[in-house]
């Protein structure tokens, strides 16, 4: 299986999905007025490994500074997805990642973690030292 990876944009965050080390790192901003068209070959890539992955431990680290409707939507299936893996035996950290002074990307870490009721999956909110 080939790793997954999309160059940022100024409209999109960068993806960068190694297999083999069992990282999944998320960076940027999301201003897509097409989210699915962005999200959809992410969110099948995550499928696609998800059903090999057996007993690994997956690393997440999302760092997004703006997340339209779109995008978010798409972040809550990605957790969804990820939920799932963990409770069926699959480890899984997941770390939002935000800058000190930014609110903003804090509250999505914030609402992302509250949009699963009953997750198995937590969110660890990181704020970055400068």
């Amino acid at each position: 299986m080939r790793n997954f990876r999309k160059q940022a944009t100024n409209q999109t965050p960068a993806i960068d999905f190694n297999y083999e080390t069992h990282e999944l790192r998320i960076s940027g901003e999301c201003w897509l007025e097409d989210a699915a068209k962005f999200w959809v070959p992410v969110l099948e890539s995550l499928n696609n490994y998800l059903e090999n992955a057996g007993k690994a431990k997956i690393s997440v680290a999302v760092q997004l500074s703006f997340l339209n409707t779109g995008s978010f939507k798409a972040m809550v299936q990605l957790y969804r997805n990820l939920d799932e893996a963990v409770k069926k035996g699959t480890a899984v950290v997941f770390r939002w990642r935000y800058r000190k002074d930014d609110e903003m990307a804090r509250g999505y870490g914030e609402d992302l973690a509250a949009s699963v009721r009953s997750a198995a999956l937590q969110i660890t909110l990181e704020e970055e030292v400068s």
